[in-house]
């Protein structure tokens, strides 16, 4: 498994780190930290608009409806969001008590994570954040 790390405070193109796809490779992952975000994780139609839009810009197509609901108890209550794409998923949970998020995407096509990352950063706009971006499937 090839395992790559980056955070804000240093920021090179993961397309100039990453190869794009081959023949031994069976999709990409991206899984997403942040701490200190705004209130918009409070927010069903915010989380609804965050979803379409990093839908589109990572040249994915939805495979119905997001599910989002408000669940759970104590310091993991939050949102969670769950949308299937025609390459597979995108996960996240918002954390009500820390203003913590974390979300996953996964796709059996290749997708530029820095896109994904930008779009995360507009509307939540954290802190702190770190992304691990895997290239899954290696043989």
């Amino acid at each position: 498994m090839s395992r790559r790390r980056h955070s804000t405070r240093k920021h090179t193109p993961h397309h100039e780190r990453i190869s794009k796809p081959s023949h031994r490779i069976f999709g990409y992952s991206l899984h997403i930290d942040m701490n200190g975000c705004n209130a918009n994780g409070h927010k069903d139609d915010i989380i609804r608009l965050f979803n379409a839009t990093l839908v589109k810009r990572i040249h994915m197509k939805a495979n119905g409806k997001p599910i989002i609901r408000h669940f759970g108890n104590g310091i993991r209550k939050g949102f969670t969001l769950v949308q299937l794409i025609e390459t597979s998923s995108i996960t996240a949970h918002f954390m009500d008590y820390a203003n913590d998020a974390y979300i996953d995407i996964f796709s059996c096509d290749y997708f530029n994570p820095d896109d994904a990352l930008e779009v995360v950063k507009d509307f939540f706009q954290p802190t702190d954040i770190h992304s691990t971006f895997l290239q899954r499937g290696h043989l």
